[in-house]
């Protein structure tokens, strides 16, 4: 009787230590490396929504040009992009969205100035560099830059939301 009360005691002790030292580690929050990226806020999917670039365009209308970026460089996976048009902006604007460094194109729109919706994919290739049928969401790891033109002028022209994350 002796034994087994023990046995029940030192299980008991070592399933406490486990369980205590998991709540240790699930409280800790890692610390973030000089240039880390700050996660700002999370929605319910576990996107991480960047800042809005707002770009304004000057010149004569269906030929005014304006570009921005965001305020900090993205890493990770670009889930979707929301691009919303002000009013008045002329259905002849195209606009382009590019990764800084190294280069690479994001999005490419032309002659639209419709509010929409895009879920941006790469097409992944074998170790021979030939195209497979699959995609998978585009890979970001610096600023993201708008460039718009043949628009209206405009100090709101576009306002493009991109949702990315892990």
């Amino acid at each position: 009787m002796r034994t087994r009360m023990g046995t029940r005691a030192v299980n008991g002790l070592a399933l406490t230590a486990v369980c205590l030292l998991i709540a240790v580690l699930l409280s800790m929050s890692p610390t973030p490396l000089d240039g880390a990226v700050e996660v700002r806020s999370v929605d319910d999917h576990g996107w991480v929504k960047s800042d809005q670039i707002v770009v304004a365009a000057e010149g004569a209308d269906g030929a005014a040009v304006g570009s921005g970026s965001t305020d900090r460089a993205l890493y990770g996976h670009i889930y979707a992009l929301h691009l919303d048009y002000a009013d008045g902006v002329t259905s002849t604007t195209d606009i382009t969205l590019t990764q800084a460094s190294p280069s690479l194109t994001v999005l490419t729109q032309t002659n639209t100035s419709t509010d929409a919706w895009f879920y941006p994919g790469v097409m992944q290739t074998d170790s021979a560099g030939i195209s497979l049928i699959l995609s998978d969401r585009l890979l970001v790891s610096d600023r993201i830059d708008i460039s718009v033109g043949e628009t209206t002028s405009s100090t709101t022209a576009l306002t493009a939301t991109i949702y990315w994350g892990e």
